[in-house]
C-alpha cells in the first residue's frame, strides 16, 4: 500500500525502512505507477493536470558548472531559492528564447515548466535531481539522435549565465541553465486507484476519487493494499493508523520515504486489549 504525502516530515519512525523519494509528488507517483526511474513521463502527467493537448517535456531551472569539456548540475528545486517572481522572469526569458523556434511553454510552479514538443525529436534524459553532482556528458550524448536538444541546453545556458538580472538580484546558486527530461506517455488507462484530499488534483485528474475515511475503511483489504492514498494534509489520516496496521505501507514524502511493515495478529491483538 502506497501513500504520498506532499509535505516534508522531520524524521522516520523507528520501526520503517528506508526507500528512496523523488522529491515530489508527482514523480513519486510515477514511481508507484511503474515507470522507468530514468524516464518517468513527468510531463505527460502534468499535461493531462492542466489540461494541456500535444507532447510536453519539462524543463527544469538549474545551477551548474560548464567547462570546455564537461558540465556538472550543482543546484536544482528548492536549492536555487527561487520565489515565485525570480522564477517567472527566468521563465519568460527561456519562453521567449524557445518561441522563436516555434515551442511553446507552461509554467506549472517555480521549478517545473511544461516545453510542448510535437515538433521535436524525443529527449530522453533523465530528472535534473538523479544526476546531480555527476558528468552530464554520458546523458548528452545520449539525449536524442540529431543533437537538437544539447544545441538547445547551450544556447539557454549562454543566455541565462549573462542575464543582466544577476547584477541586480545576489543569489547563492543563480540560475544559469536548463534541463529538460520527463518525456514519455503516460497511460492514464493504467494506472492504480488514487483517492486524494486535493482539490486540485480532483479536479485536473479526473481518474482520481475524494478521500475519505469511510469510504477506504469500506473497501475490501486488497482493494486497499492496491489503492494510493495522495494526501495534502497528512493529519487526515489518523483516524486510520489502526486499520494501517494491517498493510505494508510505503510513505512517500518530498525529503524522505520509507515502508513500516505490517503488524502480526499478535501485535495488533496486544494493541486492541
Amino acid at each position: 500500500m502506497d501513500v504520498i504525502i506532499n509535505a516534508d516530515r522531520e524524521t522516520n519512525p523507528s520501526n520503517s525502512k528506508p526507500l528512496k523519494t523523488q522529491g515530489s509528488p508527482f514523480l513519486n507517483y510515477l514511481m508507484i505507477a511503474g515507470y522507468p526511474l530514468q524516464a518517468l513521463p513527468l510531463g505527460s502527467l502534468l499535461a493531462h493536470f492542466h489540461r494541456l493537448s500535444g507532447q510536453w517535456l519539462i524543463a527544469n531551472p538549474i545551477h551548474w558548472q560548464a567547462t570546455h569539456n564537461d558540465a556538472t548540475i550543482l543546484a536544482t528545486g528548492d536549492a536555487l531559492g527561487l520565489s515565485d517572481s525570480d522564477a517567472r522572469v527566468w521563465f519568460d526569458e527561456v519562453a521567449a528564447c524557445l518561441l522563436e523556434l516555434g515551442l511553446n511553454m507552461y509554467y506549472h510552479d517555480a521549478t517545473t515548466w511544461l516545453v510542448q514538443v510535437d515538433t521535436m525529436p524525443p529527449c530522453i534524459s533523465p530528472a535534473p535531481h538523479q544526476i546531480m553532482h555527476h558528468s552530464l556528458m554520458p546523458f548528452l550524448s545520449t539525449m536524442d539522435n540529431t543533437g537538437a536538444w544539447p544545441r538547445i541546453l547551450t544556447e539557454l545556458q549562454m543566455l541565462l549565465s549573462s542575464h543582466r538580472y544577476h547584477q541586480q538580484h545576489s543569489q547563492a546558486c543563480p540560475v544559469n541553465g536548463v534541463w529538460f527530461s520527463g518525456g514519455g506517455v503516460f497511460d492514464i488507462n493504467k494506472t492504480q486507484p488514487v483517492m486524494t484530499d486535493s482539490p486540485e488534483l480532483l479536479q485536473g485528474c479526473a481518474w482520481m476519487s475524494a478521500f475519505s475515511p469511510q469510504i477506504w475503511q469500506a473497501l475490501p483489504h486488497n482493494k486497499r493494499e492496491k489503492t494510493v492514498l495522495w494526501m495534502n494534509n497528512p493529519e487526515t489520516l489518523a483516524p486510520l493508523q489502526k486499520n494501517f496496521h494491517s498493510h505494508t505501507v510505503q510513505w512517500y514524502w518530498h525529503n524522505t520515504a520509507y515502508c513500516q511493515p505490517k503488524k502480526s495478529w499478535f501485535s495488533r491483538f496486544m494493541n486492541f486489549r
